[in-house]
């Protein structure tokens, strides 16, 4: 099995439009949701958004249905060794999502893993990581499974194998990144999503990422002031060694997003949006609606 660099790009003309929409729902929905108590609703309504438009994708491209995804309850191949990476309004919603399911001992015992993994992982590069088959501390290793499934980040909704094999094969050889056979949709739409988070936080002039997983959570769950300090532009997070290595690229792509959306270049997408989000039309409508009373 070899490895390839994996690439997503923005200009594609069916991922840019994806990437522009999510952008919107996220803009409304910060507008809808303002105040440090909205970020983690903001984050779950665009988790919920991409979702469905991966869904609404997959099924309307009748190749795609022919690769069933492998990834089923107890798979973790992919949560040890790999790293993640995070949106800043991201790693708040899962610090606040673990805040408010856990009681104090087992909060705990979560900002203890959390510690320690970033105790190991805090110096090693992406291979070195894949070596060293490090396991998010979010996952409980006895039974494979994710103990904050529904609040993961769009990196590992994104991520997906039509062969858990190849899967297995990977782990056991350290690739940090492998060549899989993956639905492709999916993957695309669902970064589109967490891409279109990020741009919304950087025209709100808001820090945005991504970050590396375990540094993010450990500094959003040793601040519960986090929200209220993004919110407010200040800098809560910073890059481990490697989340620092991508930092200037996402940024330097980021920024050409936002300029292009500030200097009215971005491409109307209400119609491929109302396609892809049941809601689109209702947003729409509520937005016009605004616009019409400030005239």
């Amino acid at each position: 099995m070899t490895e390839r660099q994996v690439s997503f790009d923005t200009q594609d003309p069916f991922v840019r439009p994806l990437v522009e929409g999510s952008a919107r729902a996220a803009l409304e929905l910060f507008d809808e949701h303002p105040g440090p108590a909205g970020v983690t609703q903001v984050v779950s309504e665009l988790h919920a958004f991409a979702g469905e438009m991966a869904r609404t994708l997959t099924s309307q491209v009748e190749a795609v249905r022919r690769l069933p995804i492998a990834c089923t309850s107890g798979c973790s191949y992919c949560c040890r060794g790999t790293p993640v990476l995070v949106s800043a309004p991201e790693a708040i919603h899962l610090a606040e999502h673990l805040r408010a399911t856990r009681t104090p001992d087992e909060l705990a015992e979560v900002v203890a893993r959390v510690e320690a993994t970033f105790a190991r992982v805090k110096d090693l590069d992406i291979d070195a990581r894949a070596e060293e088959k490090v396991p998010c501390p979010l996952l409980d290793e006895a039974t494979g499974a994710c103990t904050v499934y529904d609040a993961r980040p769009v990196a590992c909704r994104a991520y997906n194998s039509c062969d858990a094999a190849r899967c297995a094969e990977a782990h056991d050889a350290g690739l940090a990144s492998p060549v899989l056979p993956s639905n492709p949709i999916l993957f695309q739409a669902t970064h589109a999503a967490g891409f279109g988070l990020m741009l919304a936080s950087r025209l709100r002039d808001r820090e945005t990422g991504p970050y590396e997983l375990v540094n993010a959570l450990r500094t959003a769950l040793a601040e519960p002031t986090a929200s209220s300090a993004w919110l407010e532009g200040k800098t809560v997070f910073s890059h481990t060694r490697l989340s620092d290595e991508g930092a200037i690229a996402y940024g330097d792509l980021i920024d050409r997003l936002a300029y292009d959306v500030r200097g009215g270049r971005m491409r109307v997408t209400a119609k491929a949006a109302i396609r892809v989000d049941p809601d689109a039309k209702r947003r729409d409508r509520n937005r016009r609606k605004a616009l019409s009373k400030k005239r």
